[in-house]
């Protein structure tokens, strides 16, 4: 079974939870941070099916599929059940011949796929069809997303039990593109900043939402994705300029990964798969995604969430975890 929206994939998760859930799950997006948030979402809800869960997370970049199938052939110690997590699923070559264990797949036992194109999963979603169930939006179009992220917005202020304008989605959007990790950082901050009232007003977001310097960003962030490493001085100070540019950055990232895989591929029409880009952004990007191939960009995402991740959790200041990143994104 296989969803082209999420929308439609949460209807079906209400339903089958917590009896009924498939024993495999593919989250195909081109969203870094949106696929972990879909896989860690599946988890969440295992875990509070069993919390001794046995939980292993492996990565085709770096696991093999040997690896991955004696992983999901371990029982776990507790007699509990196991989750699997493999992401970059696609990057795995043979990944179809995982489907010969789909037949007799073991009982207690959840897997988790996750990649950014479905092409290179579509056989072994063929072979699997009754085990598995798949979220595809590698095909979603600009406009579909940005709907998307509208619905998305308005409900997730519901859930925090806030009503949202219209202006102020449109305002978000506008402001700070269509990054889901910055939008999702924003909104947290709006929920907070309005405290008790139960109304998310336009001045709300225009007092506190990271909007300075959202041109300057932008330029910055293809500067060091497409080109070199960049000095950022006293910019990582200000926390309106921060977070952003950390969506700017994936973005970028998001875009190379997704062009170099294409290249590799030896894909037509390029054009048609990047409709928002002007002709001339989509020149001076293929021959540099060409020469540095989707493993470039795919080690910069991963640098990417775990800077974002120590930003947040780490004492270390945060000029010297961009020094990390970029260091780690143009390592030979």
């Amino acid at each position: 079974m296989k969803f082209p929206s999420t929308a439609a994939f949460d209807k079906h998760l209400k339903g089958a939870f917590p009896d009924h859930l498939a024993p495999i799950f593919m989250f195909v997006f081109p969203c870094d941070y949106e696929r972990r948030k879909n896989l860690d979402k599946i988890t969440k809800l295992l875990q509070t099916k069993d919390p001794n869960l046995r939980l292993v997370r492996l990565s085709g970049l770096d696991d093999s599929l040997e690896r991955l199938r004696e992983e999901i052939l371990t029982p776990s110690l507790w007699g509990g059940l196991t989750l699997v997590i493999y992401e970059a699923a696609d990057k795995v070559k043979n990944i179809s011949s995982l489907g010969d264990l789909f037949a007799h797949f073991p009982p207690k036992v959840h897997l988790l796929l996750g990649a950014s194109s479905f092409k290179p999963l579509s056989e072994l979603y063929h072979k699997g069809k009754k085990e598995v169930v798949a979220l595809d939006l590698s095909e979603e179009k600009p406009w579909e997303k940005e709907k998307r992220l509208q619905e998305w917005i308005i409900e997730e202020a519901c859930q925090q039990k806030k009503t949202i304008n219209s202006d102020v989605v449109h305002y978000l959007l506008q402001h700070l593109g269509p990054d889901s990790a910055t939008l999702d950082q924003e909104l947290s901050k709006l929920i907070c900043y309005v405290g008790d009232r139960p109304r998310i007003e336009l001045s709300d977001a225009q007092a506190i939402c990271g909007t300075r310097d959202l041109f300057t960003g932008w330029q910055l962030s293809e500067k060091i994705i497409w080109d070199r490493p960049t000095a950022l001085g006293d910019k990582l100070s200000d926390l309106g300029f921060l977070f952003p540019f950390i969506g700017q950055l994936r973005y970028h990232l998001q875009l190379g990964c997704r062009l170099a895989e294409l290249l590799e591929h030896q894909t037509a029409d390029l054009k048609r798969h990047f409709p928002s880009l002007r002709p001339a952004q989509l020149d001076k990007f293929i021959p540099i995604a060409k020469t540095r191939k989707s493993r470039f960009f795919q080690r910069g995402l991963n640098a990417l969430y775990d800077l974002e991740f120590a930003s947040k959790s780490s004492p270390i200041d945060i000029a010297v975890l961009f020094d990390f990143f970029q260091a780690h994104l143009y390592k030979r």
